[in-house]
């Protein structure tokens, strides 16, 4: 079975379109540091690829705009089947979509969150973040620290 993998951006300002690199961190912390840190390029051919620890996966993406949300839509193409930052072999499979959603935050940063659906009417909404991406400086590792909050 195939989901469909939406990344929604929930806001009213201008579409966003994201190019170039970004680190991603989770919003779960150990030691005031997230547990896992992903280096996550938007290239210009369409294709997202995400480092996480050893995993490298691939993935195409297209973004759209229904007035209301801004959507990121990606598609599974490969991966290295090697242990993400968590350990986890577990990635989008070839075909295979996810769905999650997000918004700008008031550092301009993009936090990442879990839908859910509201029964009944079918309406997305954010049910809690994940992490947040964050422009990357060219020679930041992606397991940097964040800035602070």
């Amino acid at each position: 079975m195939i989901a469909a993998l939406i990344f929604a951006v929930l806001s009213n300002a201008d579409p966003i379109a994201l190019t170039g690199d970004y680190n991603f961190y989770s919003a779960e912390k150990v030691d005031d540091r997230p547990i896992c840190s992903e280096r996550w390029h938007f290239g210009n051919d369409g294709i997202l690829t995400v480092e996480s620890g050893k995993q490298i996966v691939k993935k195409r993406f297209r973004f759209e705009n229904d007035g209301k949300l801004h959507e990121l839509i990606l598609v599974g193409v490969e991966s290295n089947g090697l242990p993400d930052c968590t350990g986890s072999t577990k990635a989008i499979l070839p075909g295979e979509t996810d769905l999650n959603l997000l918004y700008r935050t008031a550092l301009g940063d993009v936090a990442v969150c879990r839908p859910i659906y509201e029964q009944g009417t079918g309406k997305l909404f954010a049910q809690r973040g994940i992490g947040a991406l964050h422009a990357a400086d060219q020679n930041e590792p992606s397991d940097a620290k964040p800035k602070p909050n």
